[in-house]
């Protein structure tokens, strides 16, 4: 039953979030239109003590947690946190956490984001005579944040994580600053299950008052199932902040990933044969023409450019890639580590992303009227909309095509 519980409430909040965060507007039959991936991803904990994003604070009794992941691109992401008492339902904290990547490489990202707003909860005891009662007051405080993190593997990482809050209420701590050392570590026990460790050692300051932590948390996960199990623990090193000598909890999880596609609508135009001559490489072939037959050739990598927007082209073209990239393609996304031959139709936008620096290749672009004299390109599934379009090939293959 509570799991159950756990999992209604957590699909009904995120459903309220994702509408709250999704408006579109359309402006008219004429424009283009595209498809957009909104990622959803959160987690729902119910524990036997509730802890904050600081370790060094916690409920000290029942809680439920839940964290919220909502990016729209691969920069920018909300994510709200909430946090009740569980007895009464009374609720702990709000904190509307908003993010953004400055840096997204493959082995180094920083970020930068602020708590706004961040509301912390507290009980206020008044008395009428002859009854003590309790309401909830609200702390006001301003926290910004950022981590540069080293990513050594998929499995294992390093972040440092620095975070200043300004009190902006009378009863809040005026100044608090934090920098917390952090690793992640994923372990493979099985092939479905695995083992999630995140050390840290974070250095806390609360005004006049500061202290040394070691705080972790362990995560037991199954692919079969969305529930997971995990515990926190935090010890004080050295310290002048009040709190317990050893704290930790045991919890039950619940964790939620989904892709909302979206329709978006925006005014360019697909590109056409000339916008991409004009684009990479600031001139036209001769005779060019739209009413005859064009193919091109070109070695990758291709002139630097500036950014292209994720839109239609209205020619065919097929690329031979070596280098990690990732290609988004309408309403999925590919990822390849080395190498793969990928076929891109006028039907479907698409946006190249070139994870390495080193990328290596041909790519071929042509139009319909110079593949009519060698049959129908939409009888070709790889050239459909709902057609299989990137293949990866290992190092073998790749070298035959070339």
């Amino acid at each position: 039953m509570i799991c159950t519980f756990i999992k209604n409430t957590f699909q009904k909040t995120i459903l309220i979030l994702s509408l709250s965060f999704i408006f579109q507007t359309t402006f008219g039959k004429d424009l283009d239109s595209t498809l957009k991936t909104i990622n959803f991803r959160g987690a729902a904990n119910i524990t036997n003590n509730g802890f904050s994003f600081i370790p060094a604070f916690s409920l000290g009794k029942p809680a439920a947690v839940f964290n919220f992941n909502i990016n729209g691109g691969k920069r920018f992401s909300f994510e709200p946190e909430f946090r009740f008492a569980l007895k009464d339902g009374r609720p702990w904290s709000f904190i509307f956490i908003w993010r953004y990547k400055l840096i997204n490489q493959k082995r180094f990202q920083a970020t930068f984001g602020t708590h706004f707003p961040a509301v912390p909860f507290r009980v206020l005891a008044y008395q009428i005579v002859p009854d003590v009662k309790n309401t909830l007051a609200v702390s006001r405080v301003i926290p910004v944040e950022f981590t540069p993190t080293f990513i050594i593997n998929k499995n294992n990482s390093i972040s440092l994580f620095c975070l200043y809050a300004k009190g902006v209420s009378d009863d809040a701590t005026n100044h608090t600053a934090l920098v917390s050392l952090r690793a992640i570590s994923n372990i493979s026990i099985t092939k479905n299950l695995s083992f999630r460790i995140n050390p840290q050692l974070f250095y806390l300051k609360l005004d006049a008052k500061d202290g040394c932590y070691f705080a972790s948390n362990f995560t037991l996960l199954s692919k079969k199932t969305p529930f997971y199990l995990t515990s926190t623990i935090n010890k004080p090193l050295k310290t002048d902040i009040a709190g317990k000598s050893l704290d930790w909890n045991i919890s039950l999880g619940y964790s939620l990933d989904r892709k909302l596609i979206v329709k978006k609508y925006f005014m360019e135009k697909s590109e056409t044969l000339q916008d991409f001559h004009n684009r990479k490489f600031e001139w036209i072939p001769e005779n060019f023409s739209k009413d005859i037959g064009h193919v091109n050739v070109f070695r990758l990598p291709h002139p630097a450019n500036k950014p292209v927007p994720y839109r239609r082209r209205d020619f065919y073209k097929v690329t031979l890639c070596r280098g990690a990239s990732r290609l988004h393609y309408a309403d999925k996304v590919f990822s390849f580590e080395k190498q793969a031959l990928v076929f891109s139709n006028p039907f479907i936008p698409y946006k190249w992303e070139h994870i390495e620096d080193e990328v290596s290749g041909f790519y071929v672009i042509f139009n319909t009227i110079f593949f009519n004299q060698f049959g129908n390109l939409i009888q070709y599934e790889v050239f459909q909309p709902r057609g299989t379009h990137v293949f990866e090939l290992d190092d073998h293959q790749f070298e035959h095509l070339c």
